[in-house]
């Protein structure tokens, strides 16, 4: 299986990393040198800024991107430059690519895992709730949870001083029993199998939450392939999204009209009213009812060829998008 960067670097393009830019992660001299080095190579090379981290990173303020007309100067108008990112986005136009290398990476991570690692039988705990990184989105949707009892019998991690829980060792990679977990560590994007088997379902806080960027991280990746039953706190039409991408969602036997909902604070309040009626319902009736839905993600969130076929294809049409 091969990323996209891969099928790109082989076809006389200048791979220019996004994260390069970004003032708010360099110190001046960095981000300056790297604008010299780009201006360099555009009147050499057809570009492609890239990315395998969340098209945020260049729209948030926070993280002080310098912009593509600081960079490219006159070459900003030119067609000789795109940029790929995992993120689906209308923000950049017909210039923006999208780009799959961070499923790539996860289905190379767990690689070696099947369904029958994971016996979806007699669940003890309600959610499974993992949180590395606290945001005021994922605090707001923890406390809520807490206030309505949804926490009390579930597999939940939270790092923050208004709230904050370890996981059980039972439920913790080795090396980060007893502790939070690193969430940059490899571990994070792995499936550890006991979460899945014990619990009902994942309750997901996505990195992005804006409803103009659809960007899919291992939050989501890891129910996918566990073929756990989940509900996810995203931008609106999340899930519309990842039904545009092959795989199943469960509209069909609870309702997911929270997807739909433009308004962040009521989207939440749809969920934690679905999480009381998911934590009512007859779960083993819910898992054999919905059998075919979560066997289907599990296949298609591990199938390499599939990225092989996509990269393959997206490789194409970016090269399509420079001038002959």
């Amino acid at each position: 299986m091969r990323l996209l960067l891969n099928h790109l670097s082989q076809n006389n393009v200048k791979i220019l990393r996004l994260e390069e830019y970004l003032r708010g992660w360099h110190v001046a001299e960095h981000v300056d040198r790297h604008i010299r080095l780009a201006r360099e190579a555009i009147q050499k090379h057809n570009v492609v800024f890239y990315t395998s981290e969340h098209t945020g990173i260049i729209l948030y303020p926070e993280h002080e991107f310098a912009g593509f007309k600081t960079i490219l100067g006159q070459y900003y108008d030119s067609k000789k430059w795109v940029i790929s990112t995992p993120g689906t986005n209308s923000k950049f136009g017909n210039r923006h690519f999208l780009n799959k290398d961070n499923t790539a990476d996860f289905i190379h991570l767990n690689k070696t895992m099947s369904l029958n690692d994971i016996v979806h039988e007699d669940k003890t705990k309600d959610f499974l709730f993992l949180n590395g990184k606290s945001t005021p989105v994922r605090l707001k949707l923890a406390e809520e949870m807490r206030n309505n009892g949804l926490l009390a019998n579930s597999v939940w991690s939270f790092g923050d001083s208004q709230l904050d829980n370890i996981l059980a060792p039972m439920y913790e990679w080795p090396r980060w029993q007893g502790k939070h977990i690193d969430f940059y560590c490899v571990e994070t994007r792995k499936v550890h199998p006991l979460q899945y088997t014990d619990t009902i379902c994942s309750v997901v806080a996505e990195t992005l939450v804006d409803n103009e960027i659809h960007y899919i991280s291992e939050k989501t990746f890891k129910p996918l392939a566990a073929g756990h039953l989940f509900v996810i706190l995203s931008g609106a039409d999340f899930l519309k999204n990842l039904r545009e991408r092959g795989f199943k969602t469960f509209h069909d036997h609870f309702d997911e009209s929270y997807d739909t909902e433009p308004q962040l604070d009521q989207r939440r309040k749809k969920i934690i009213s679905l999480l009381k009626f998911i934590r009512t319902c007859d779960y083993k009736k819910l898992y054999r009812d919905t059998t075919d839905i979560r066997n289907h993600n599990h296949q298609l969130m591990l199938d390499s060829a599939s990225i092989d076929i996509f990269n393959t294809s997206k490789c194409a049409e970016i090269m399509s998008y420079f001038p002959k």
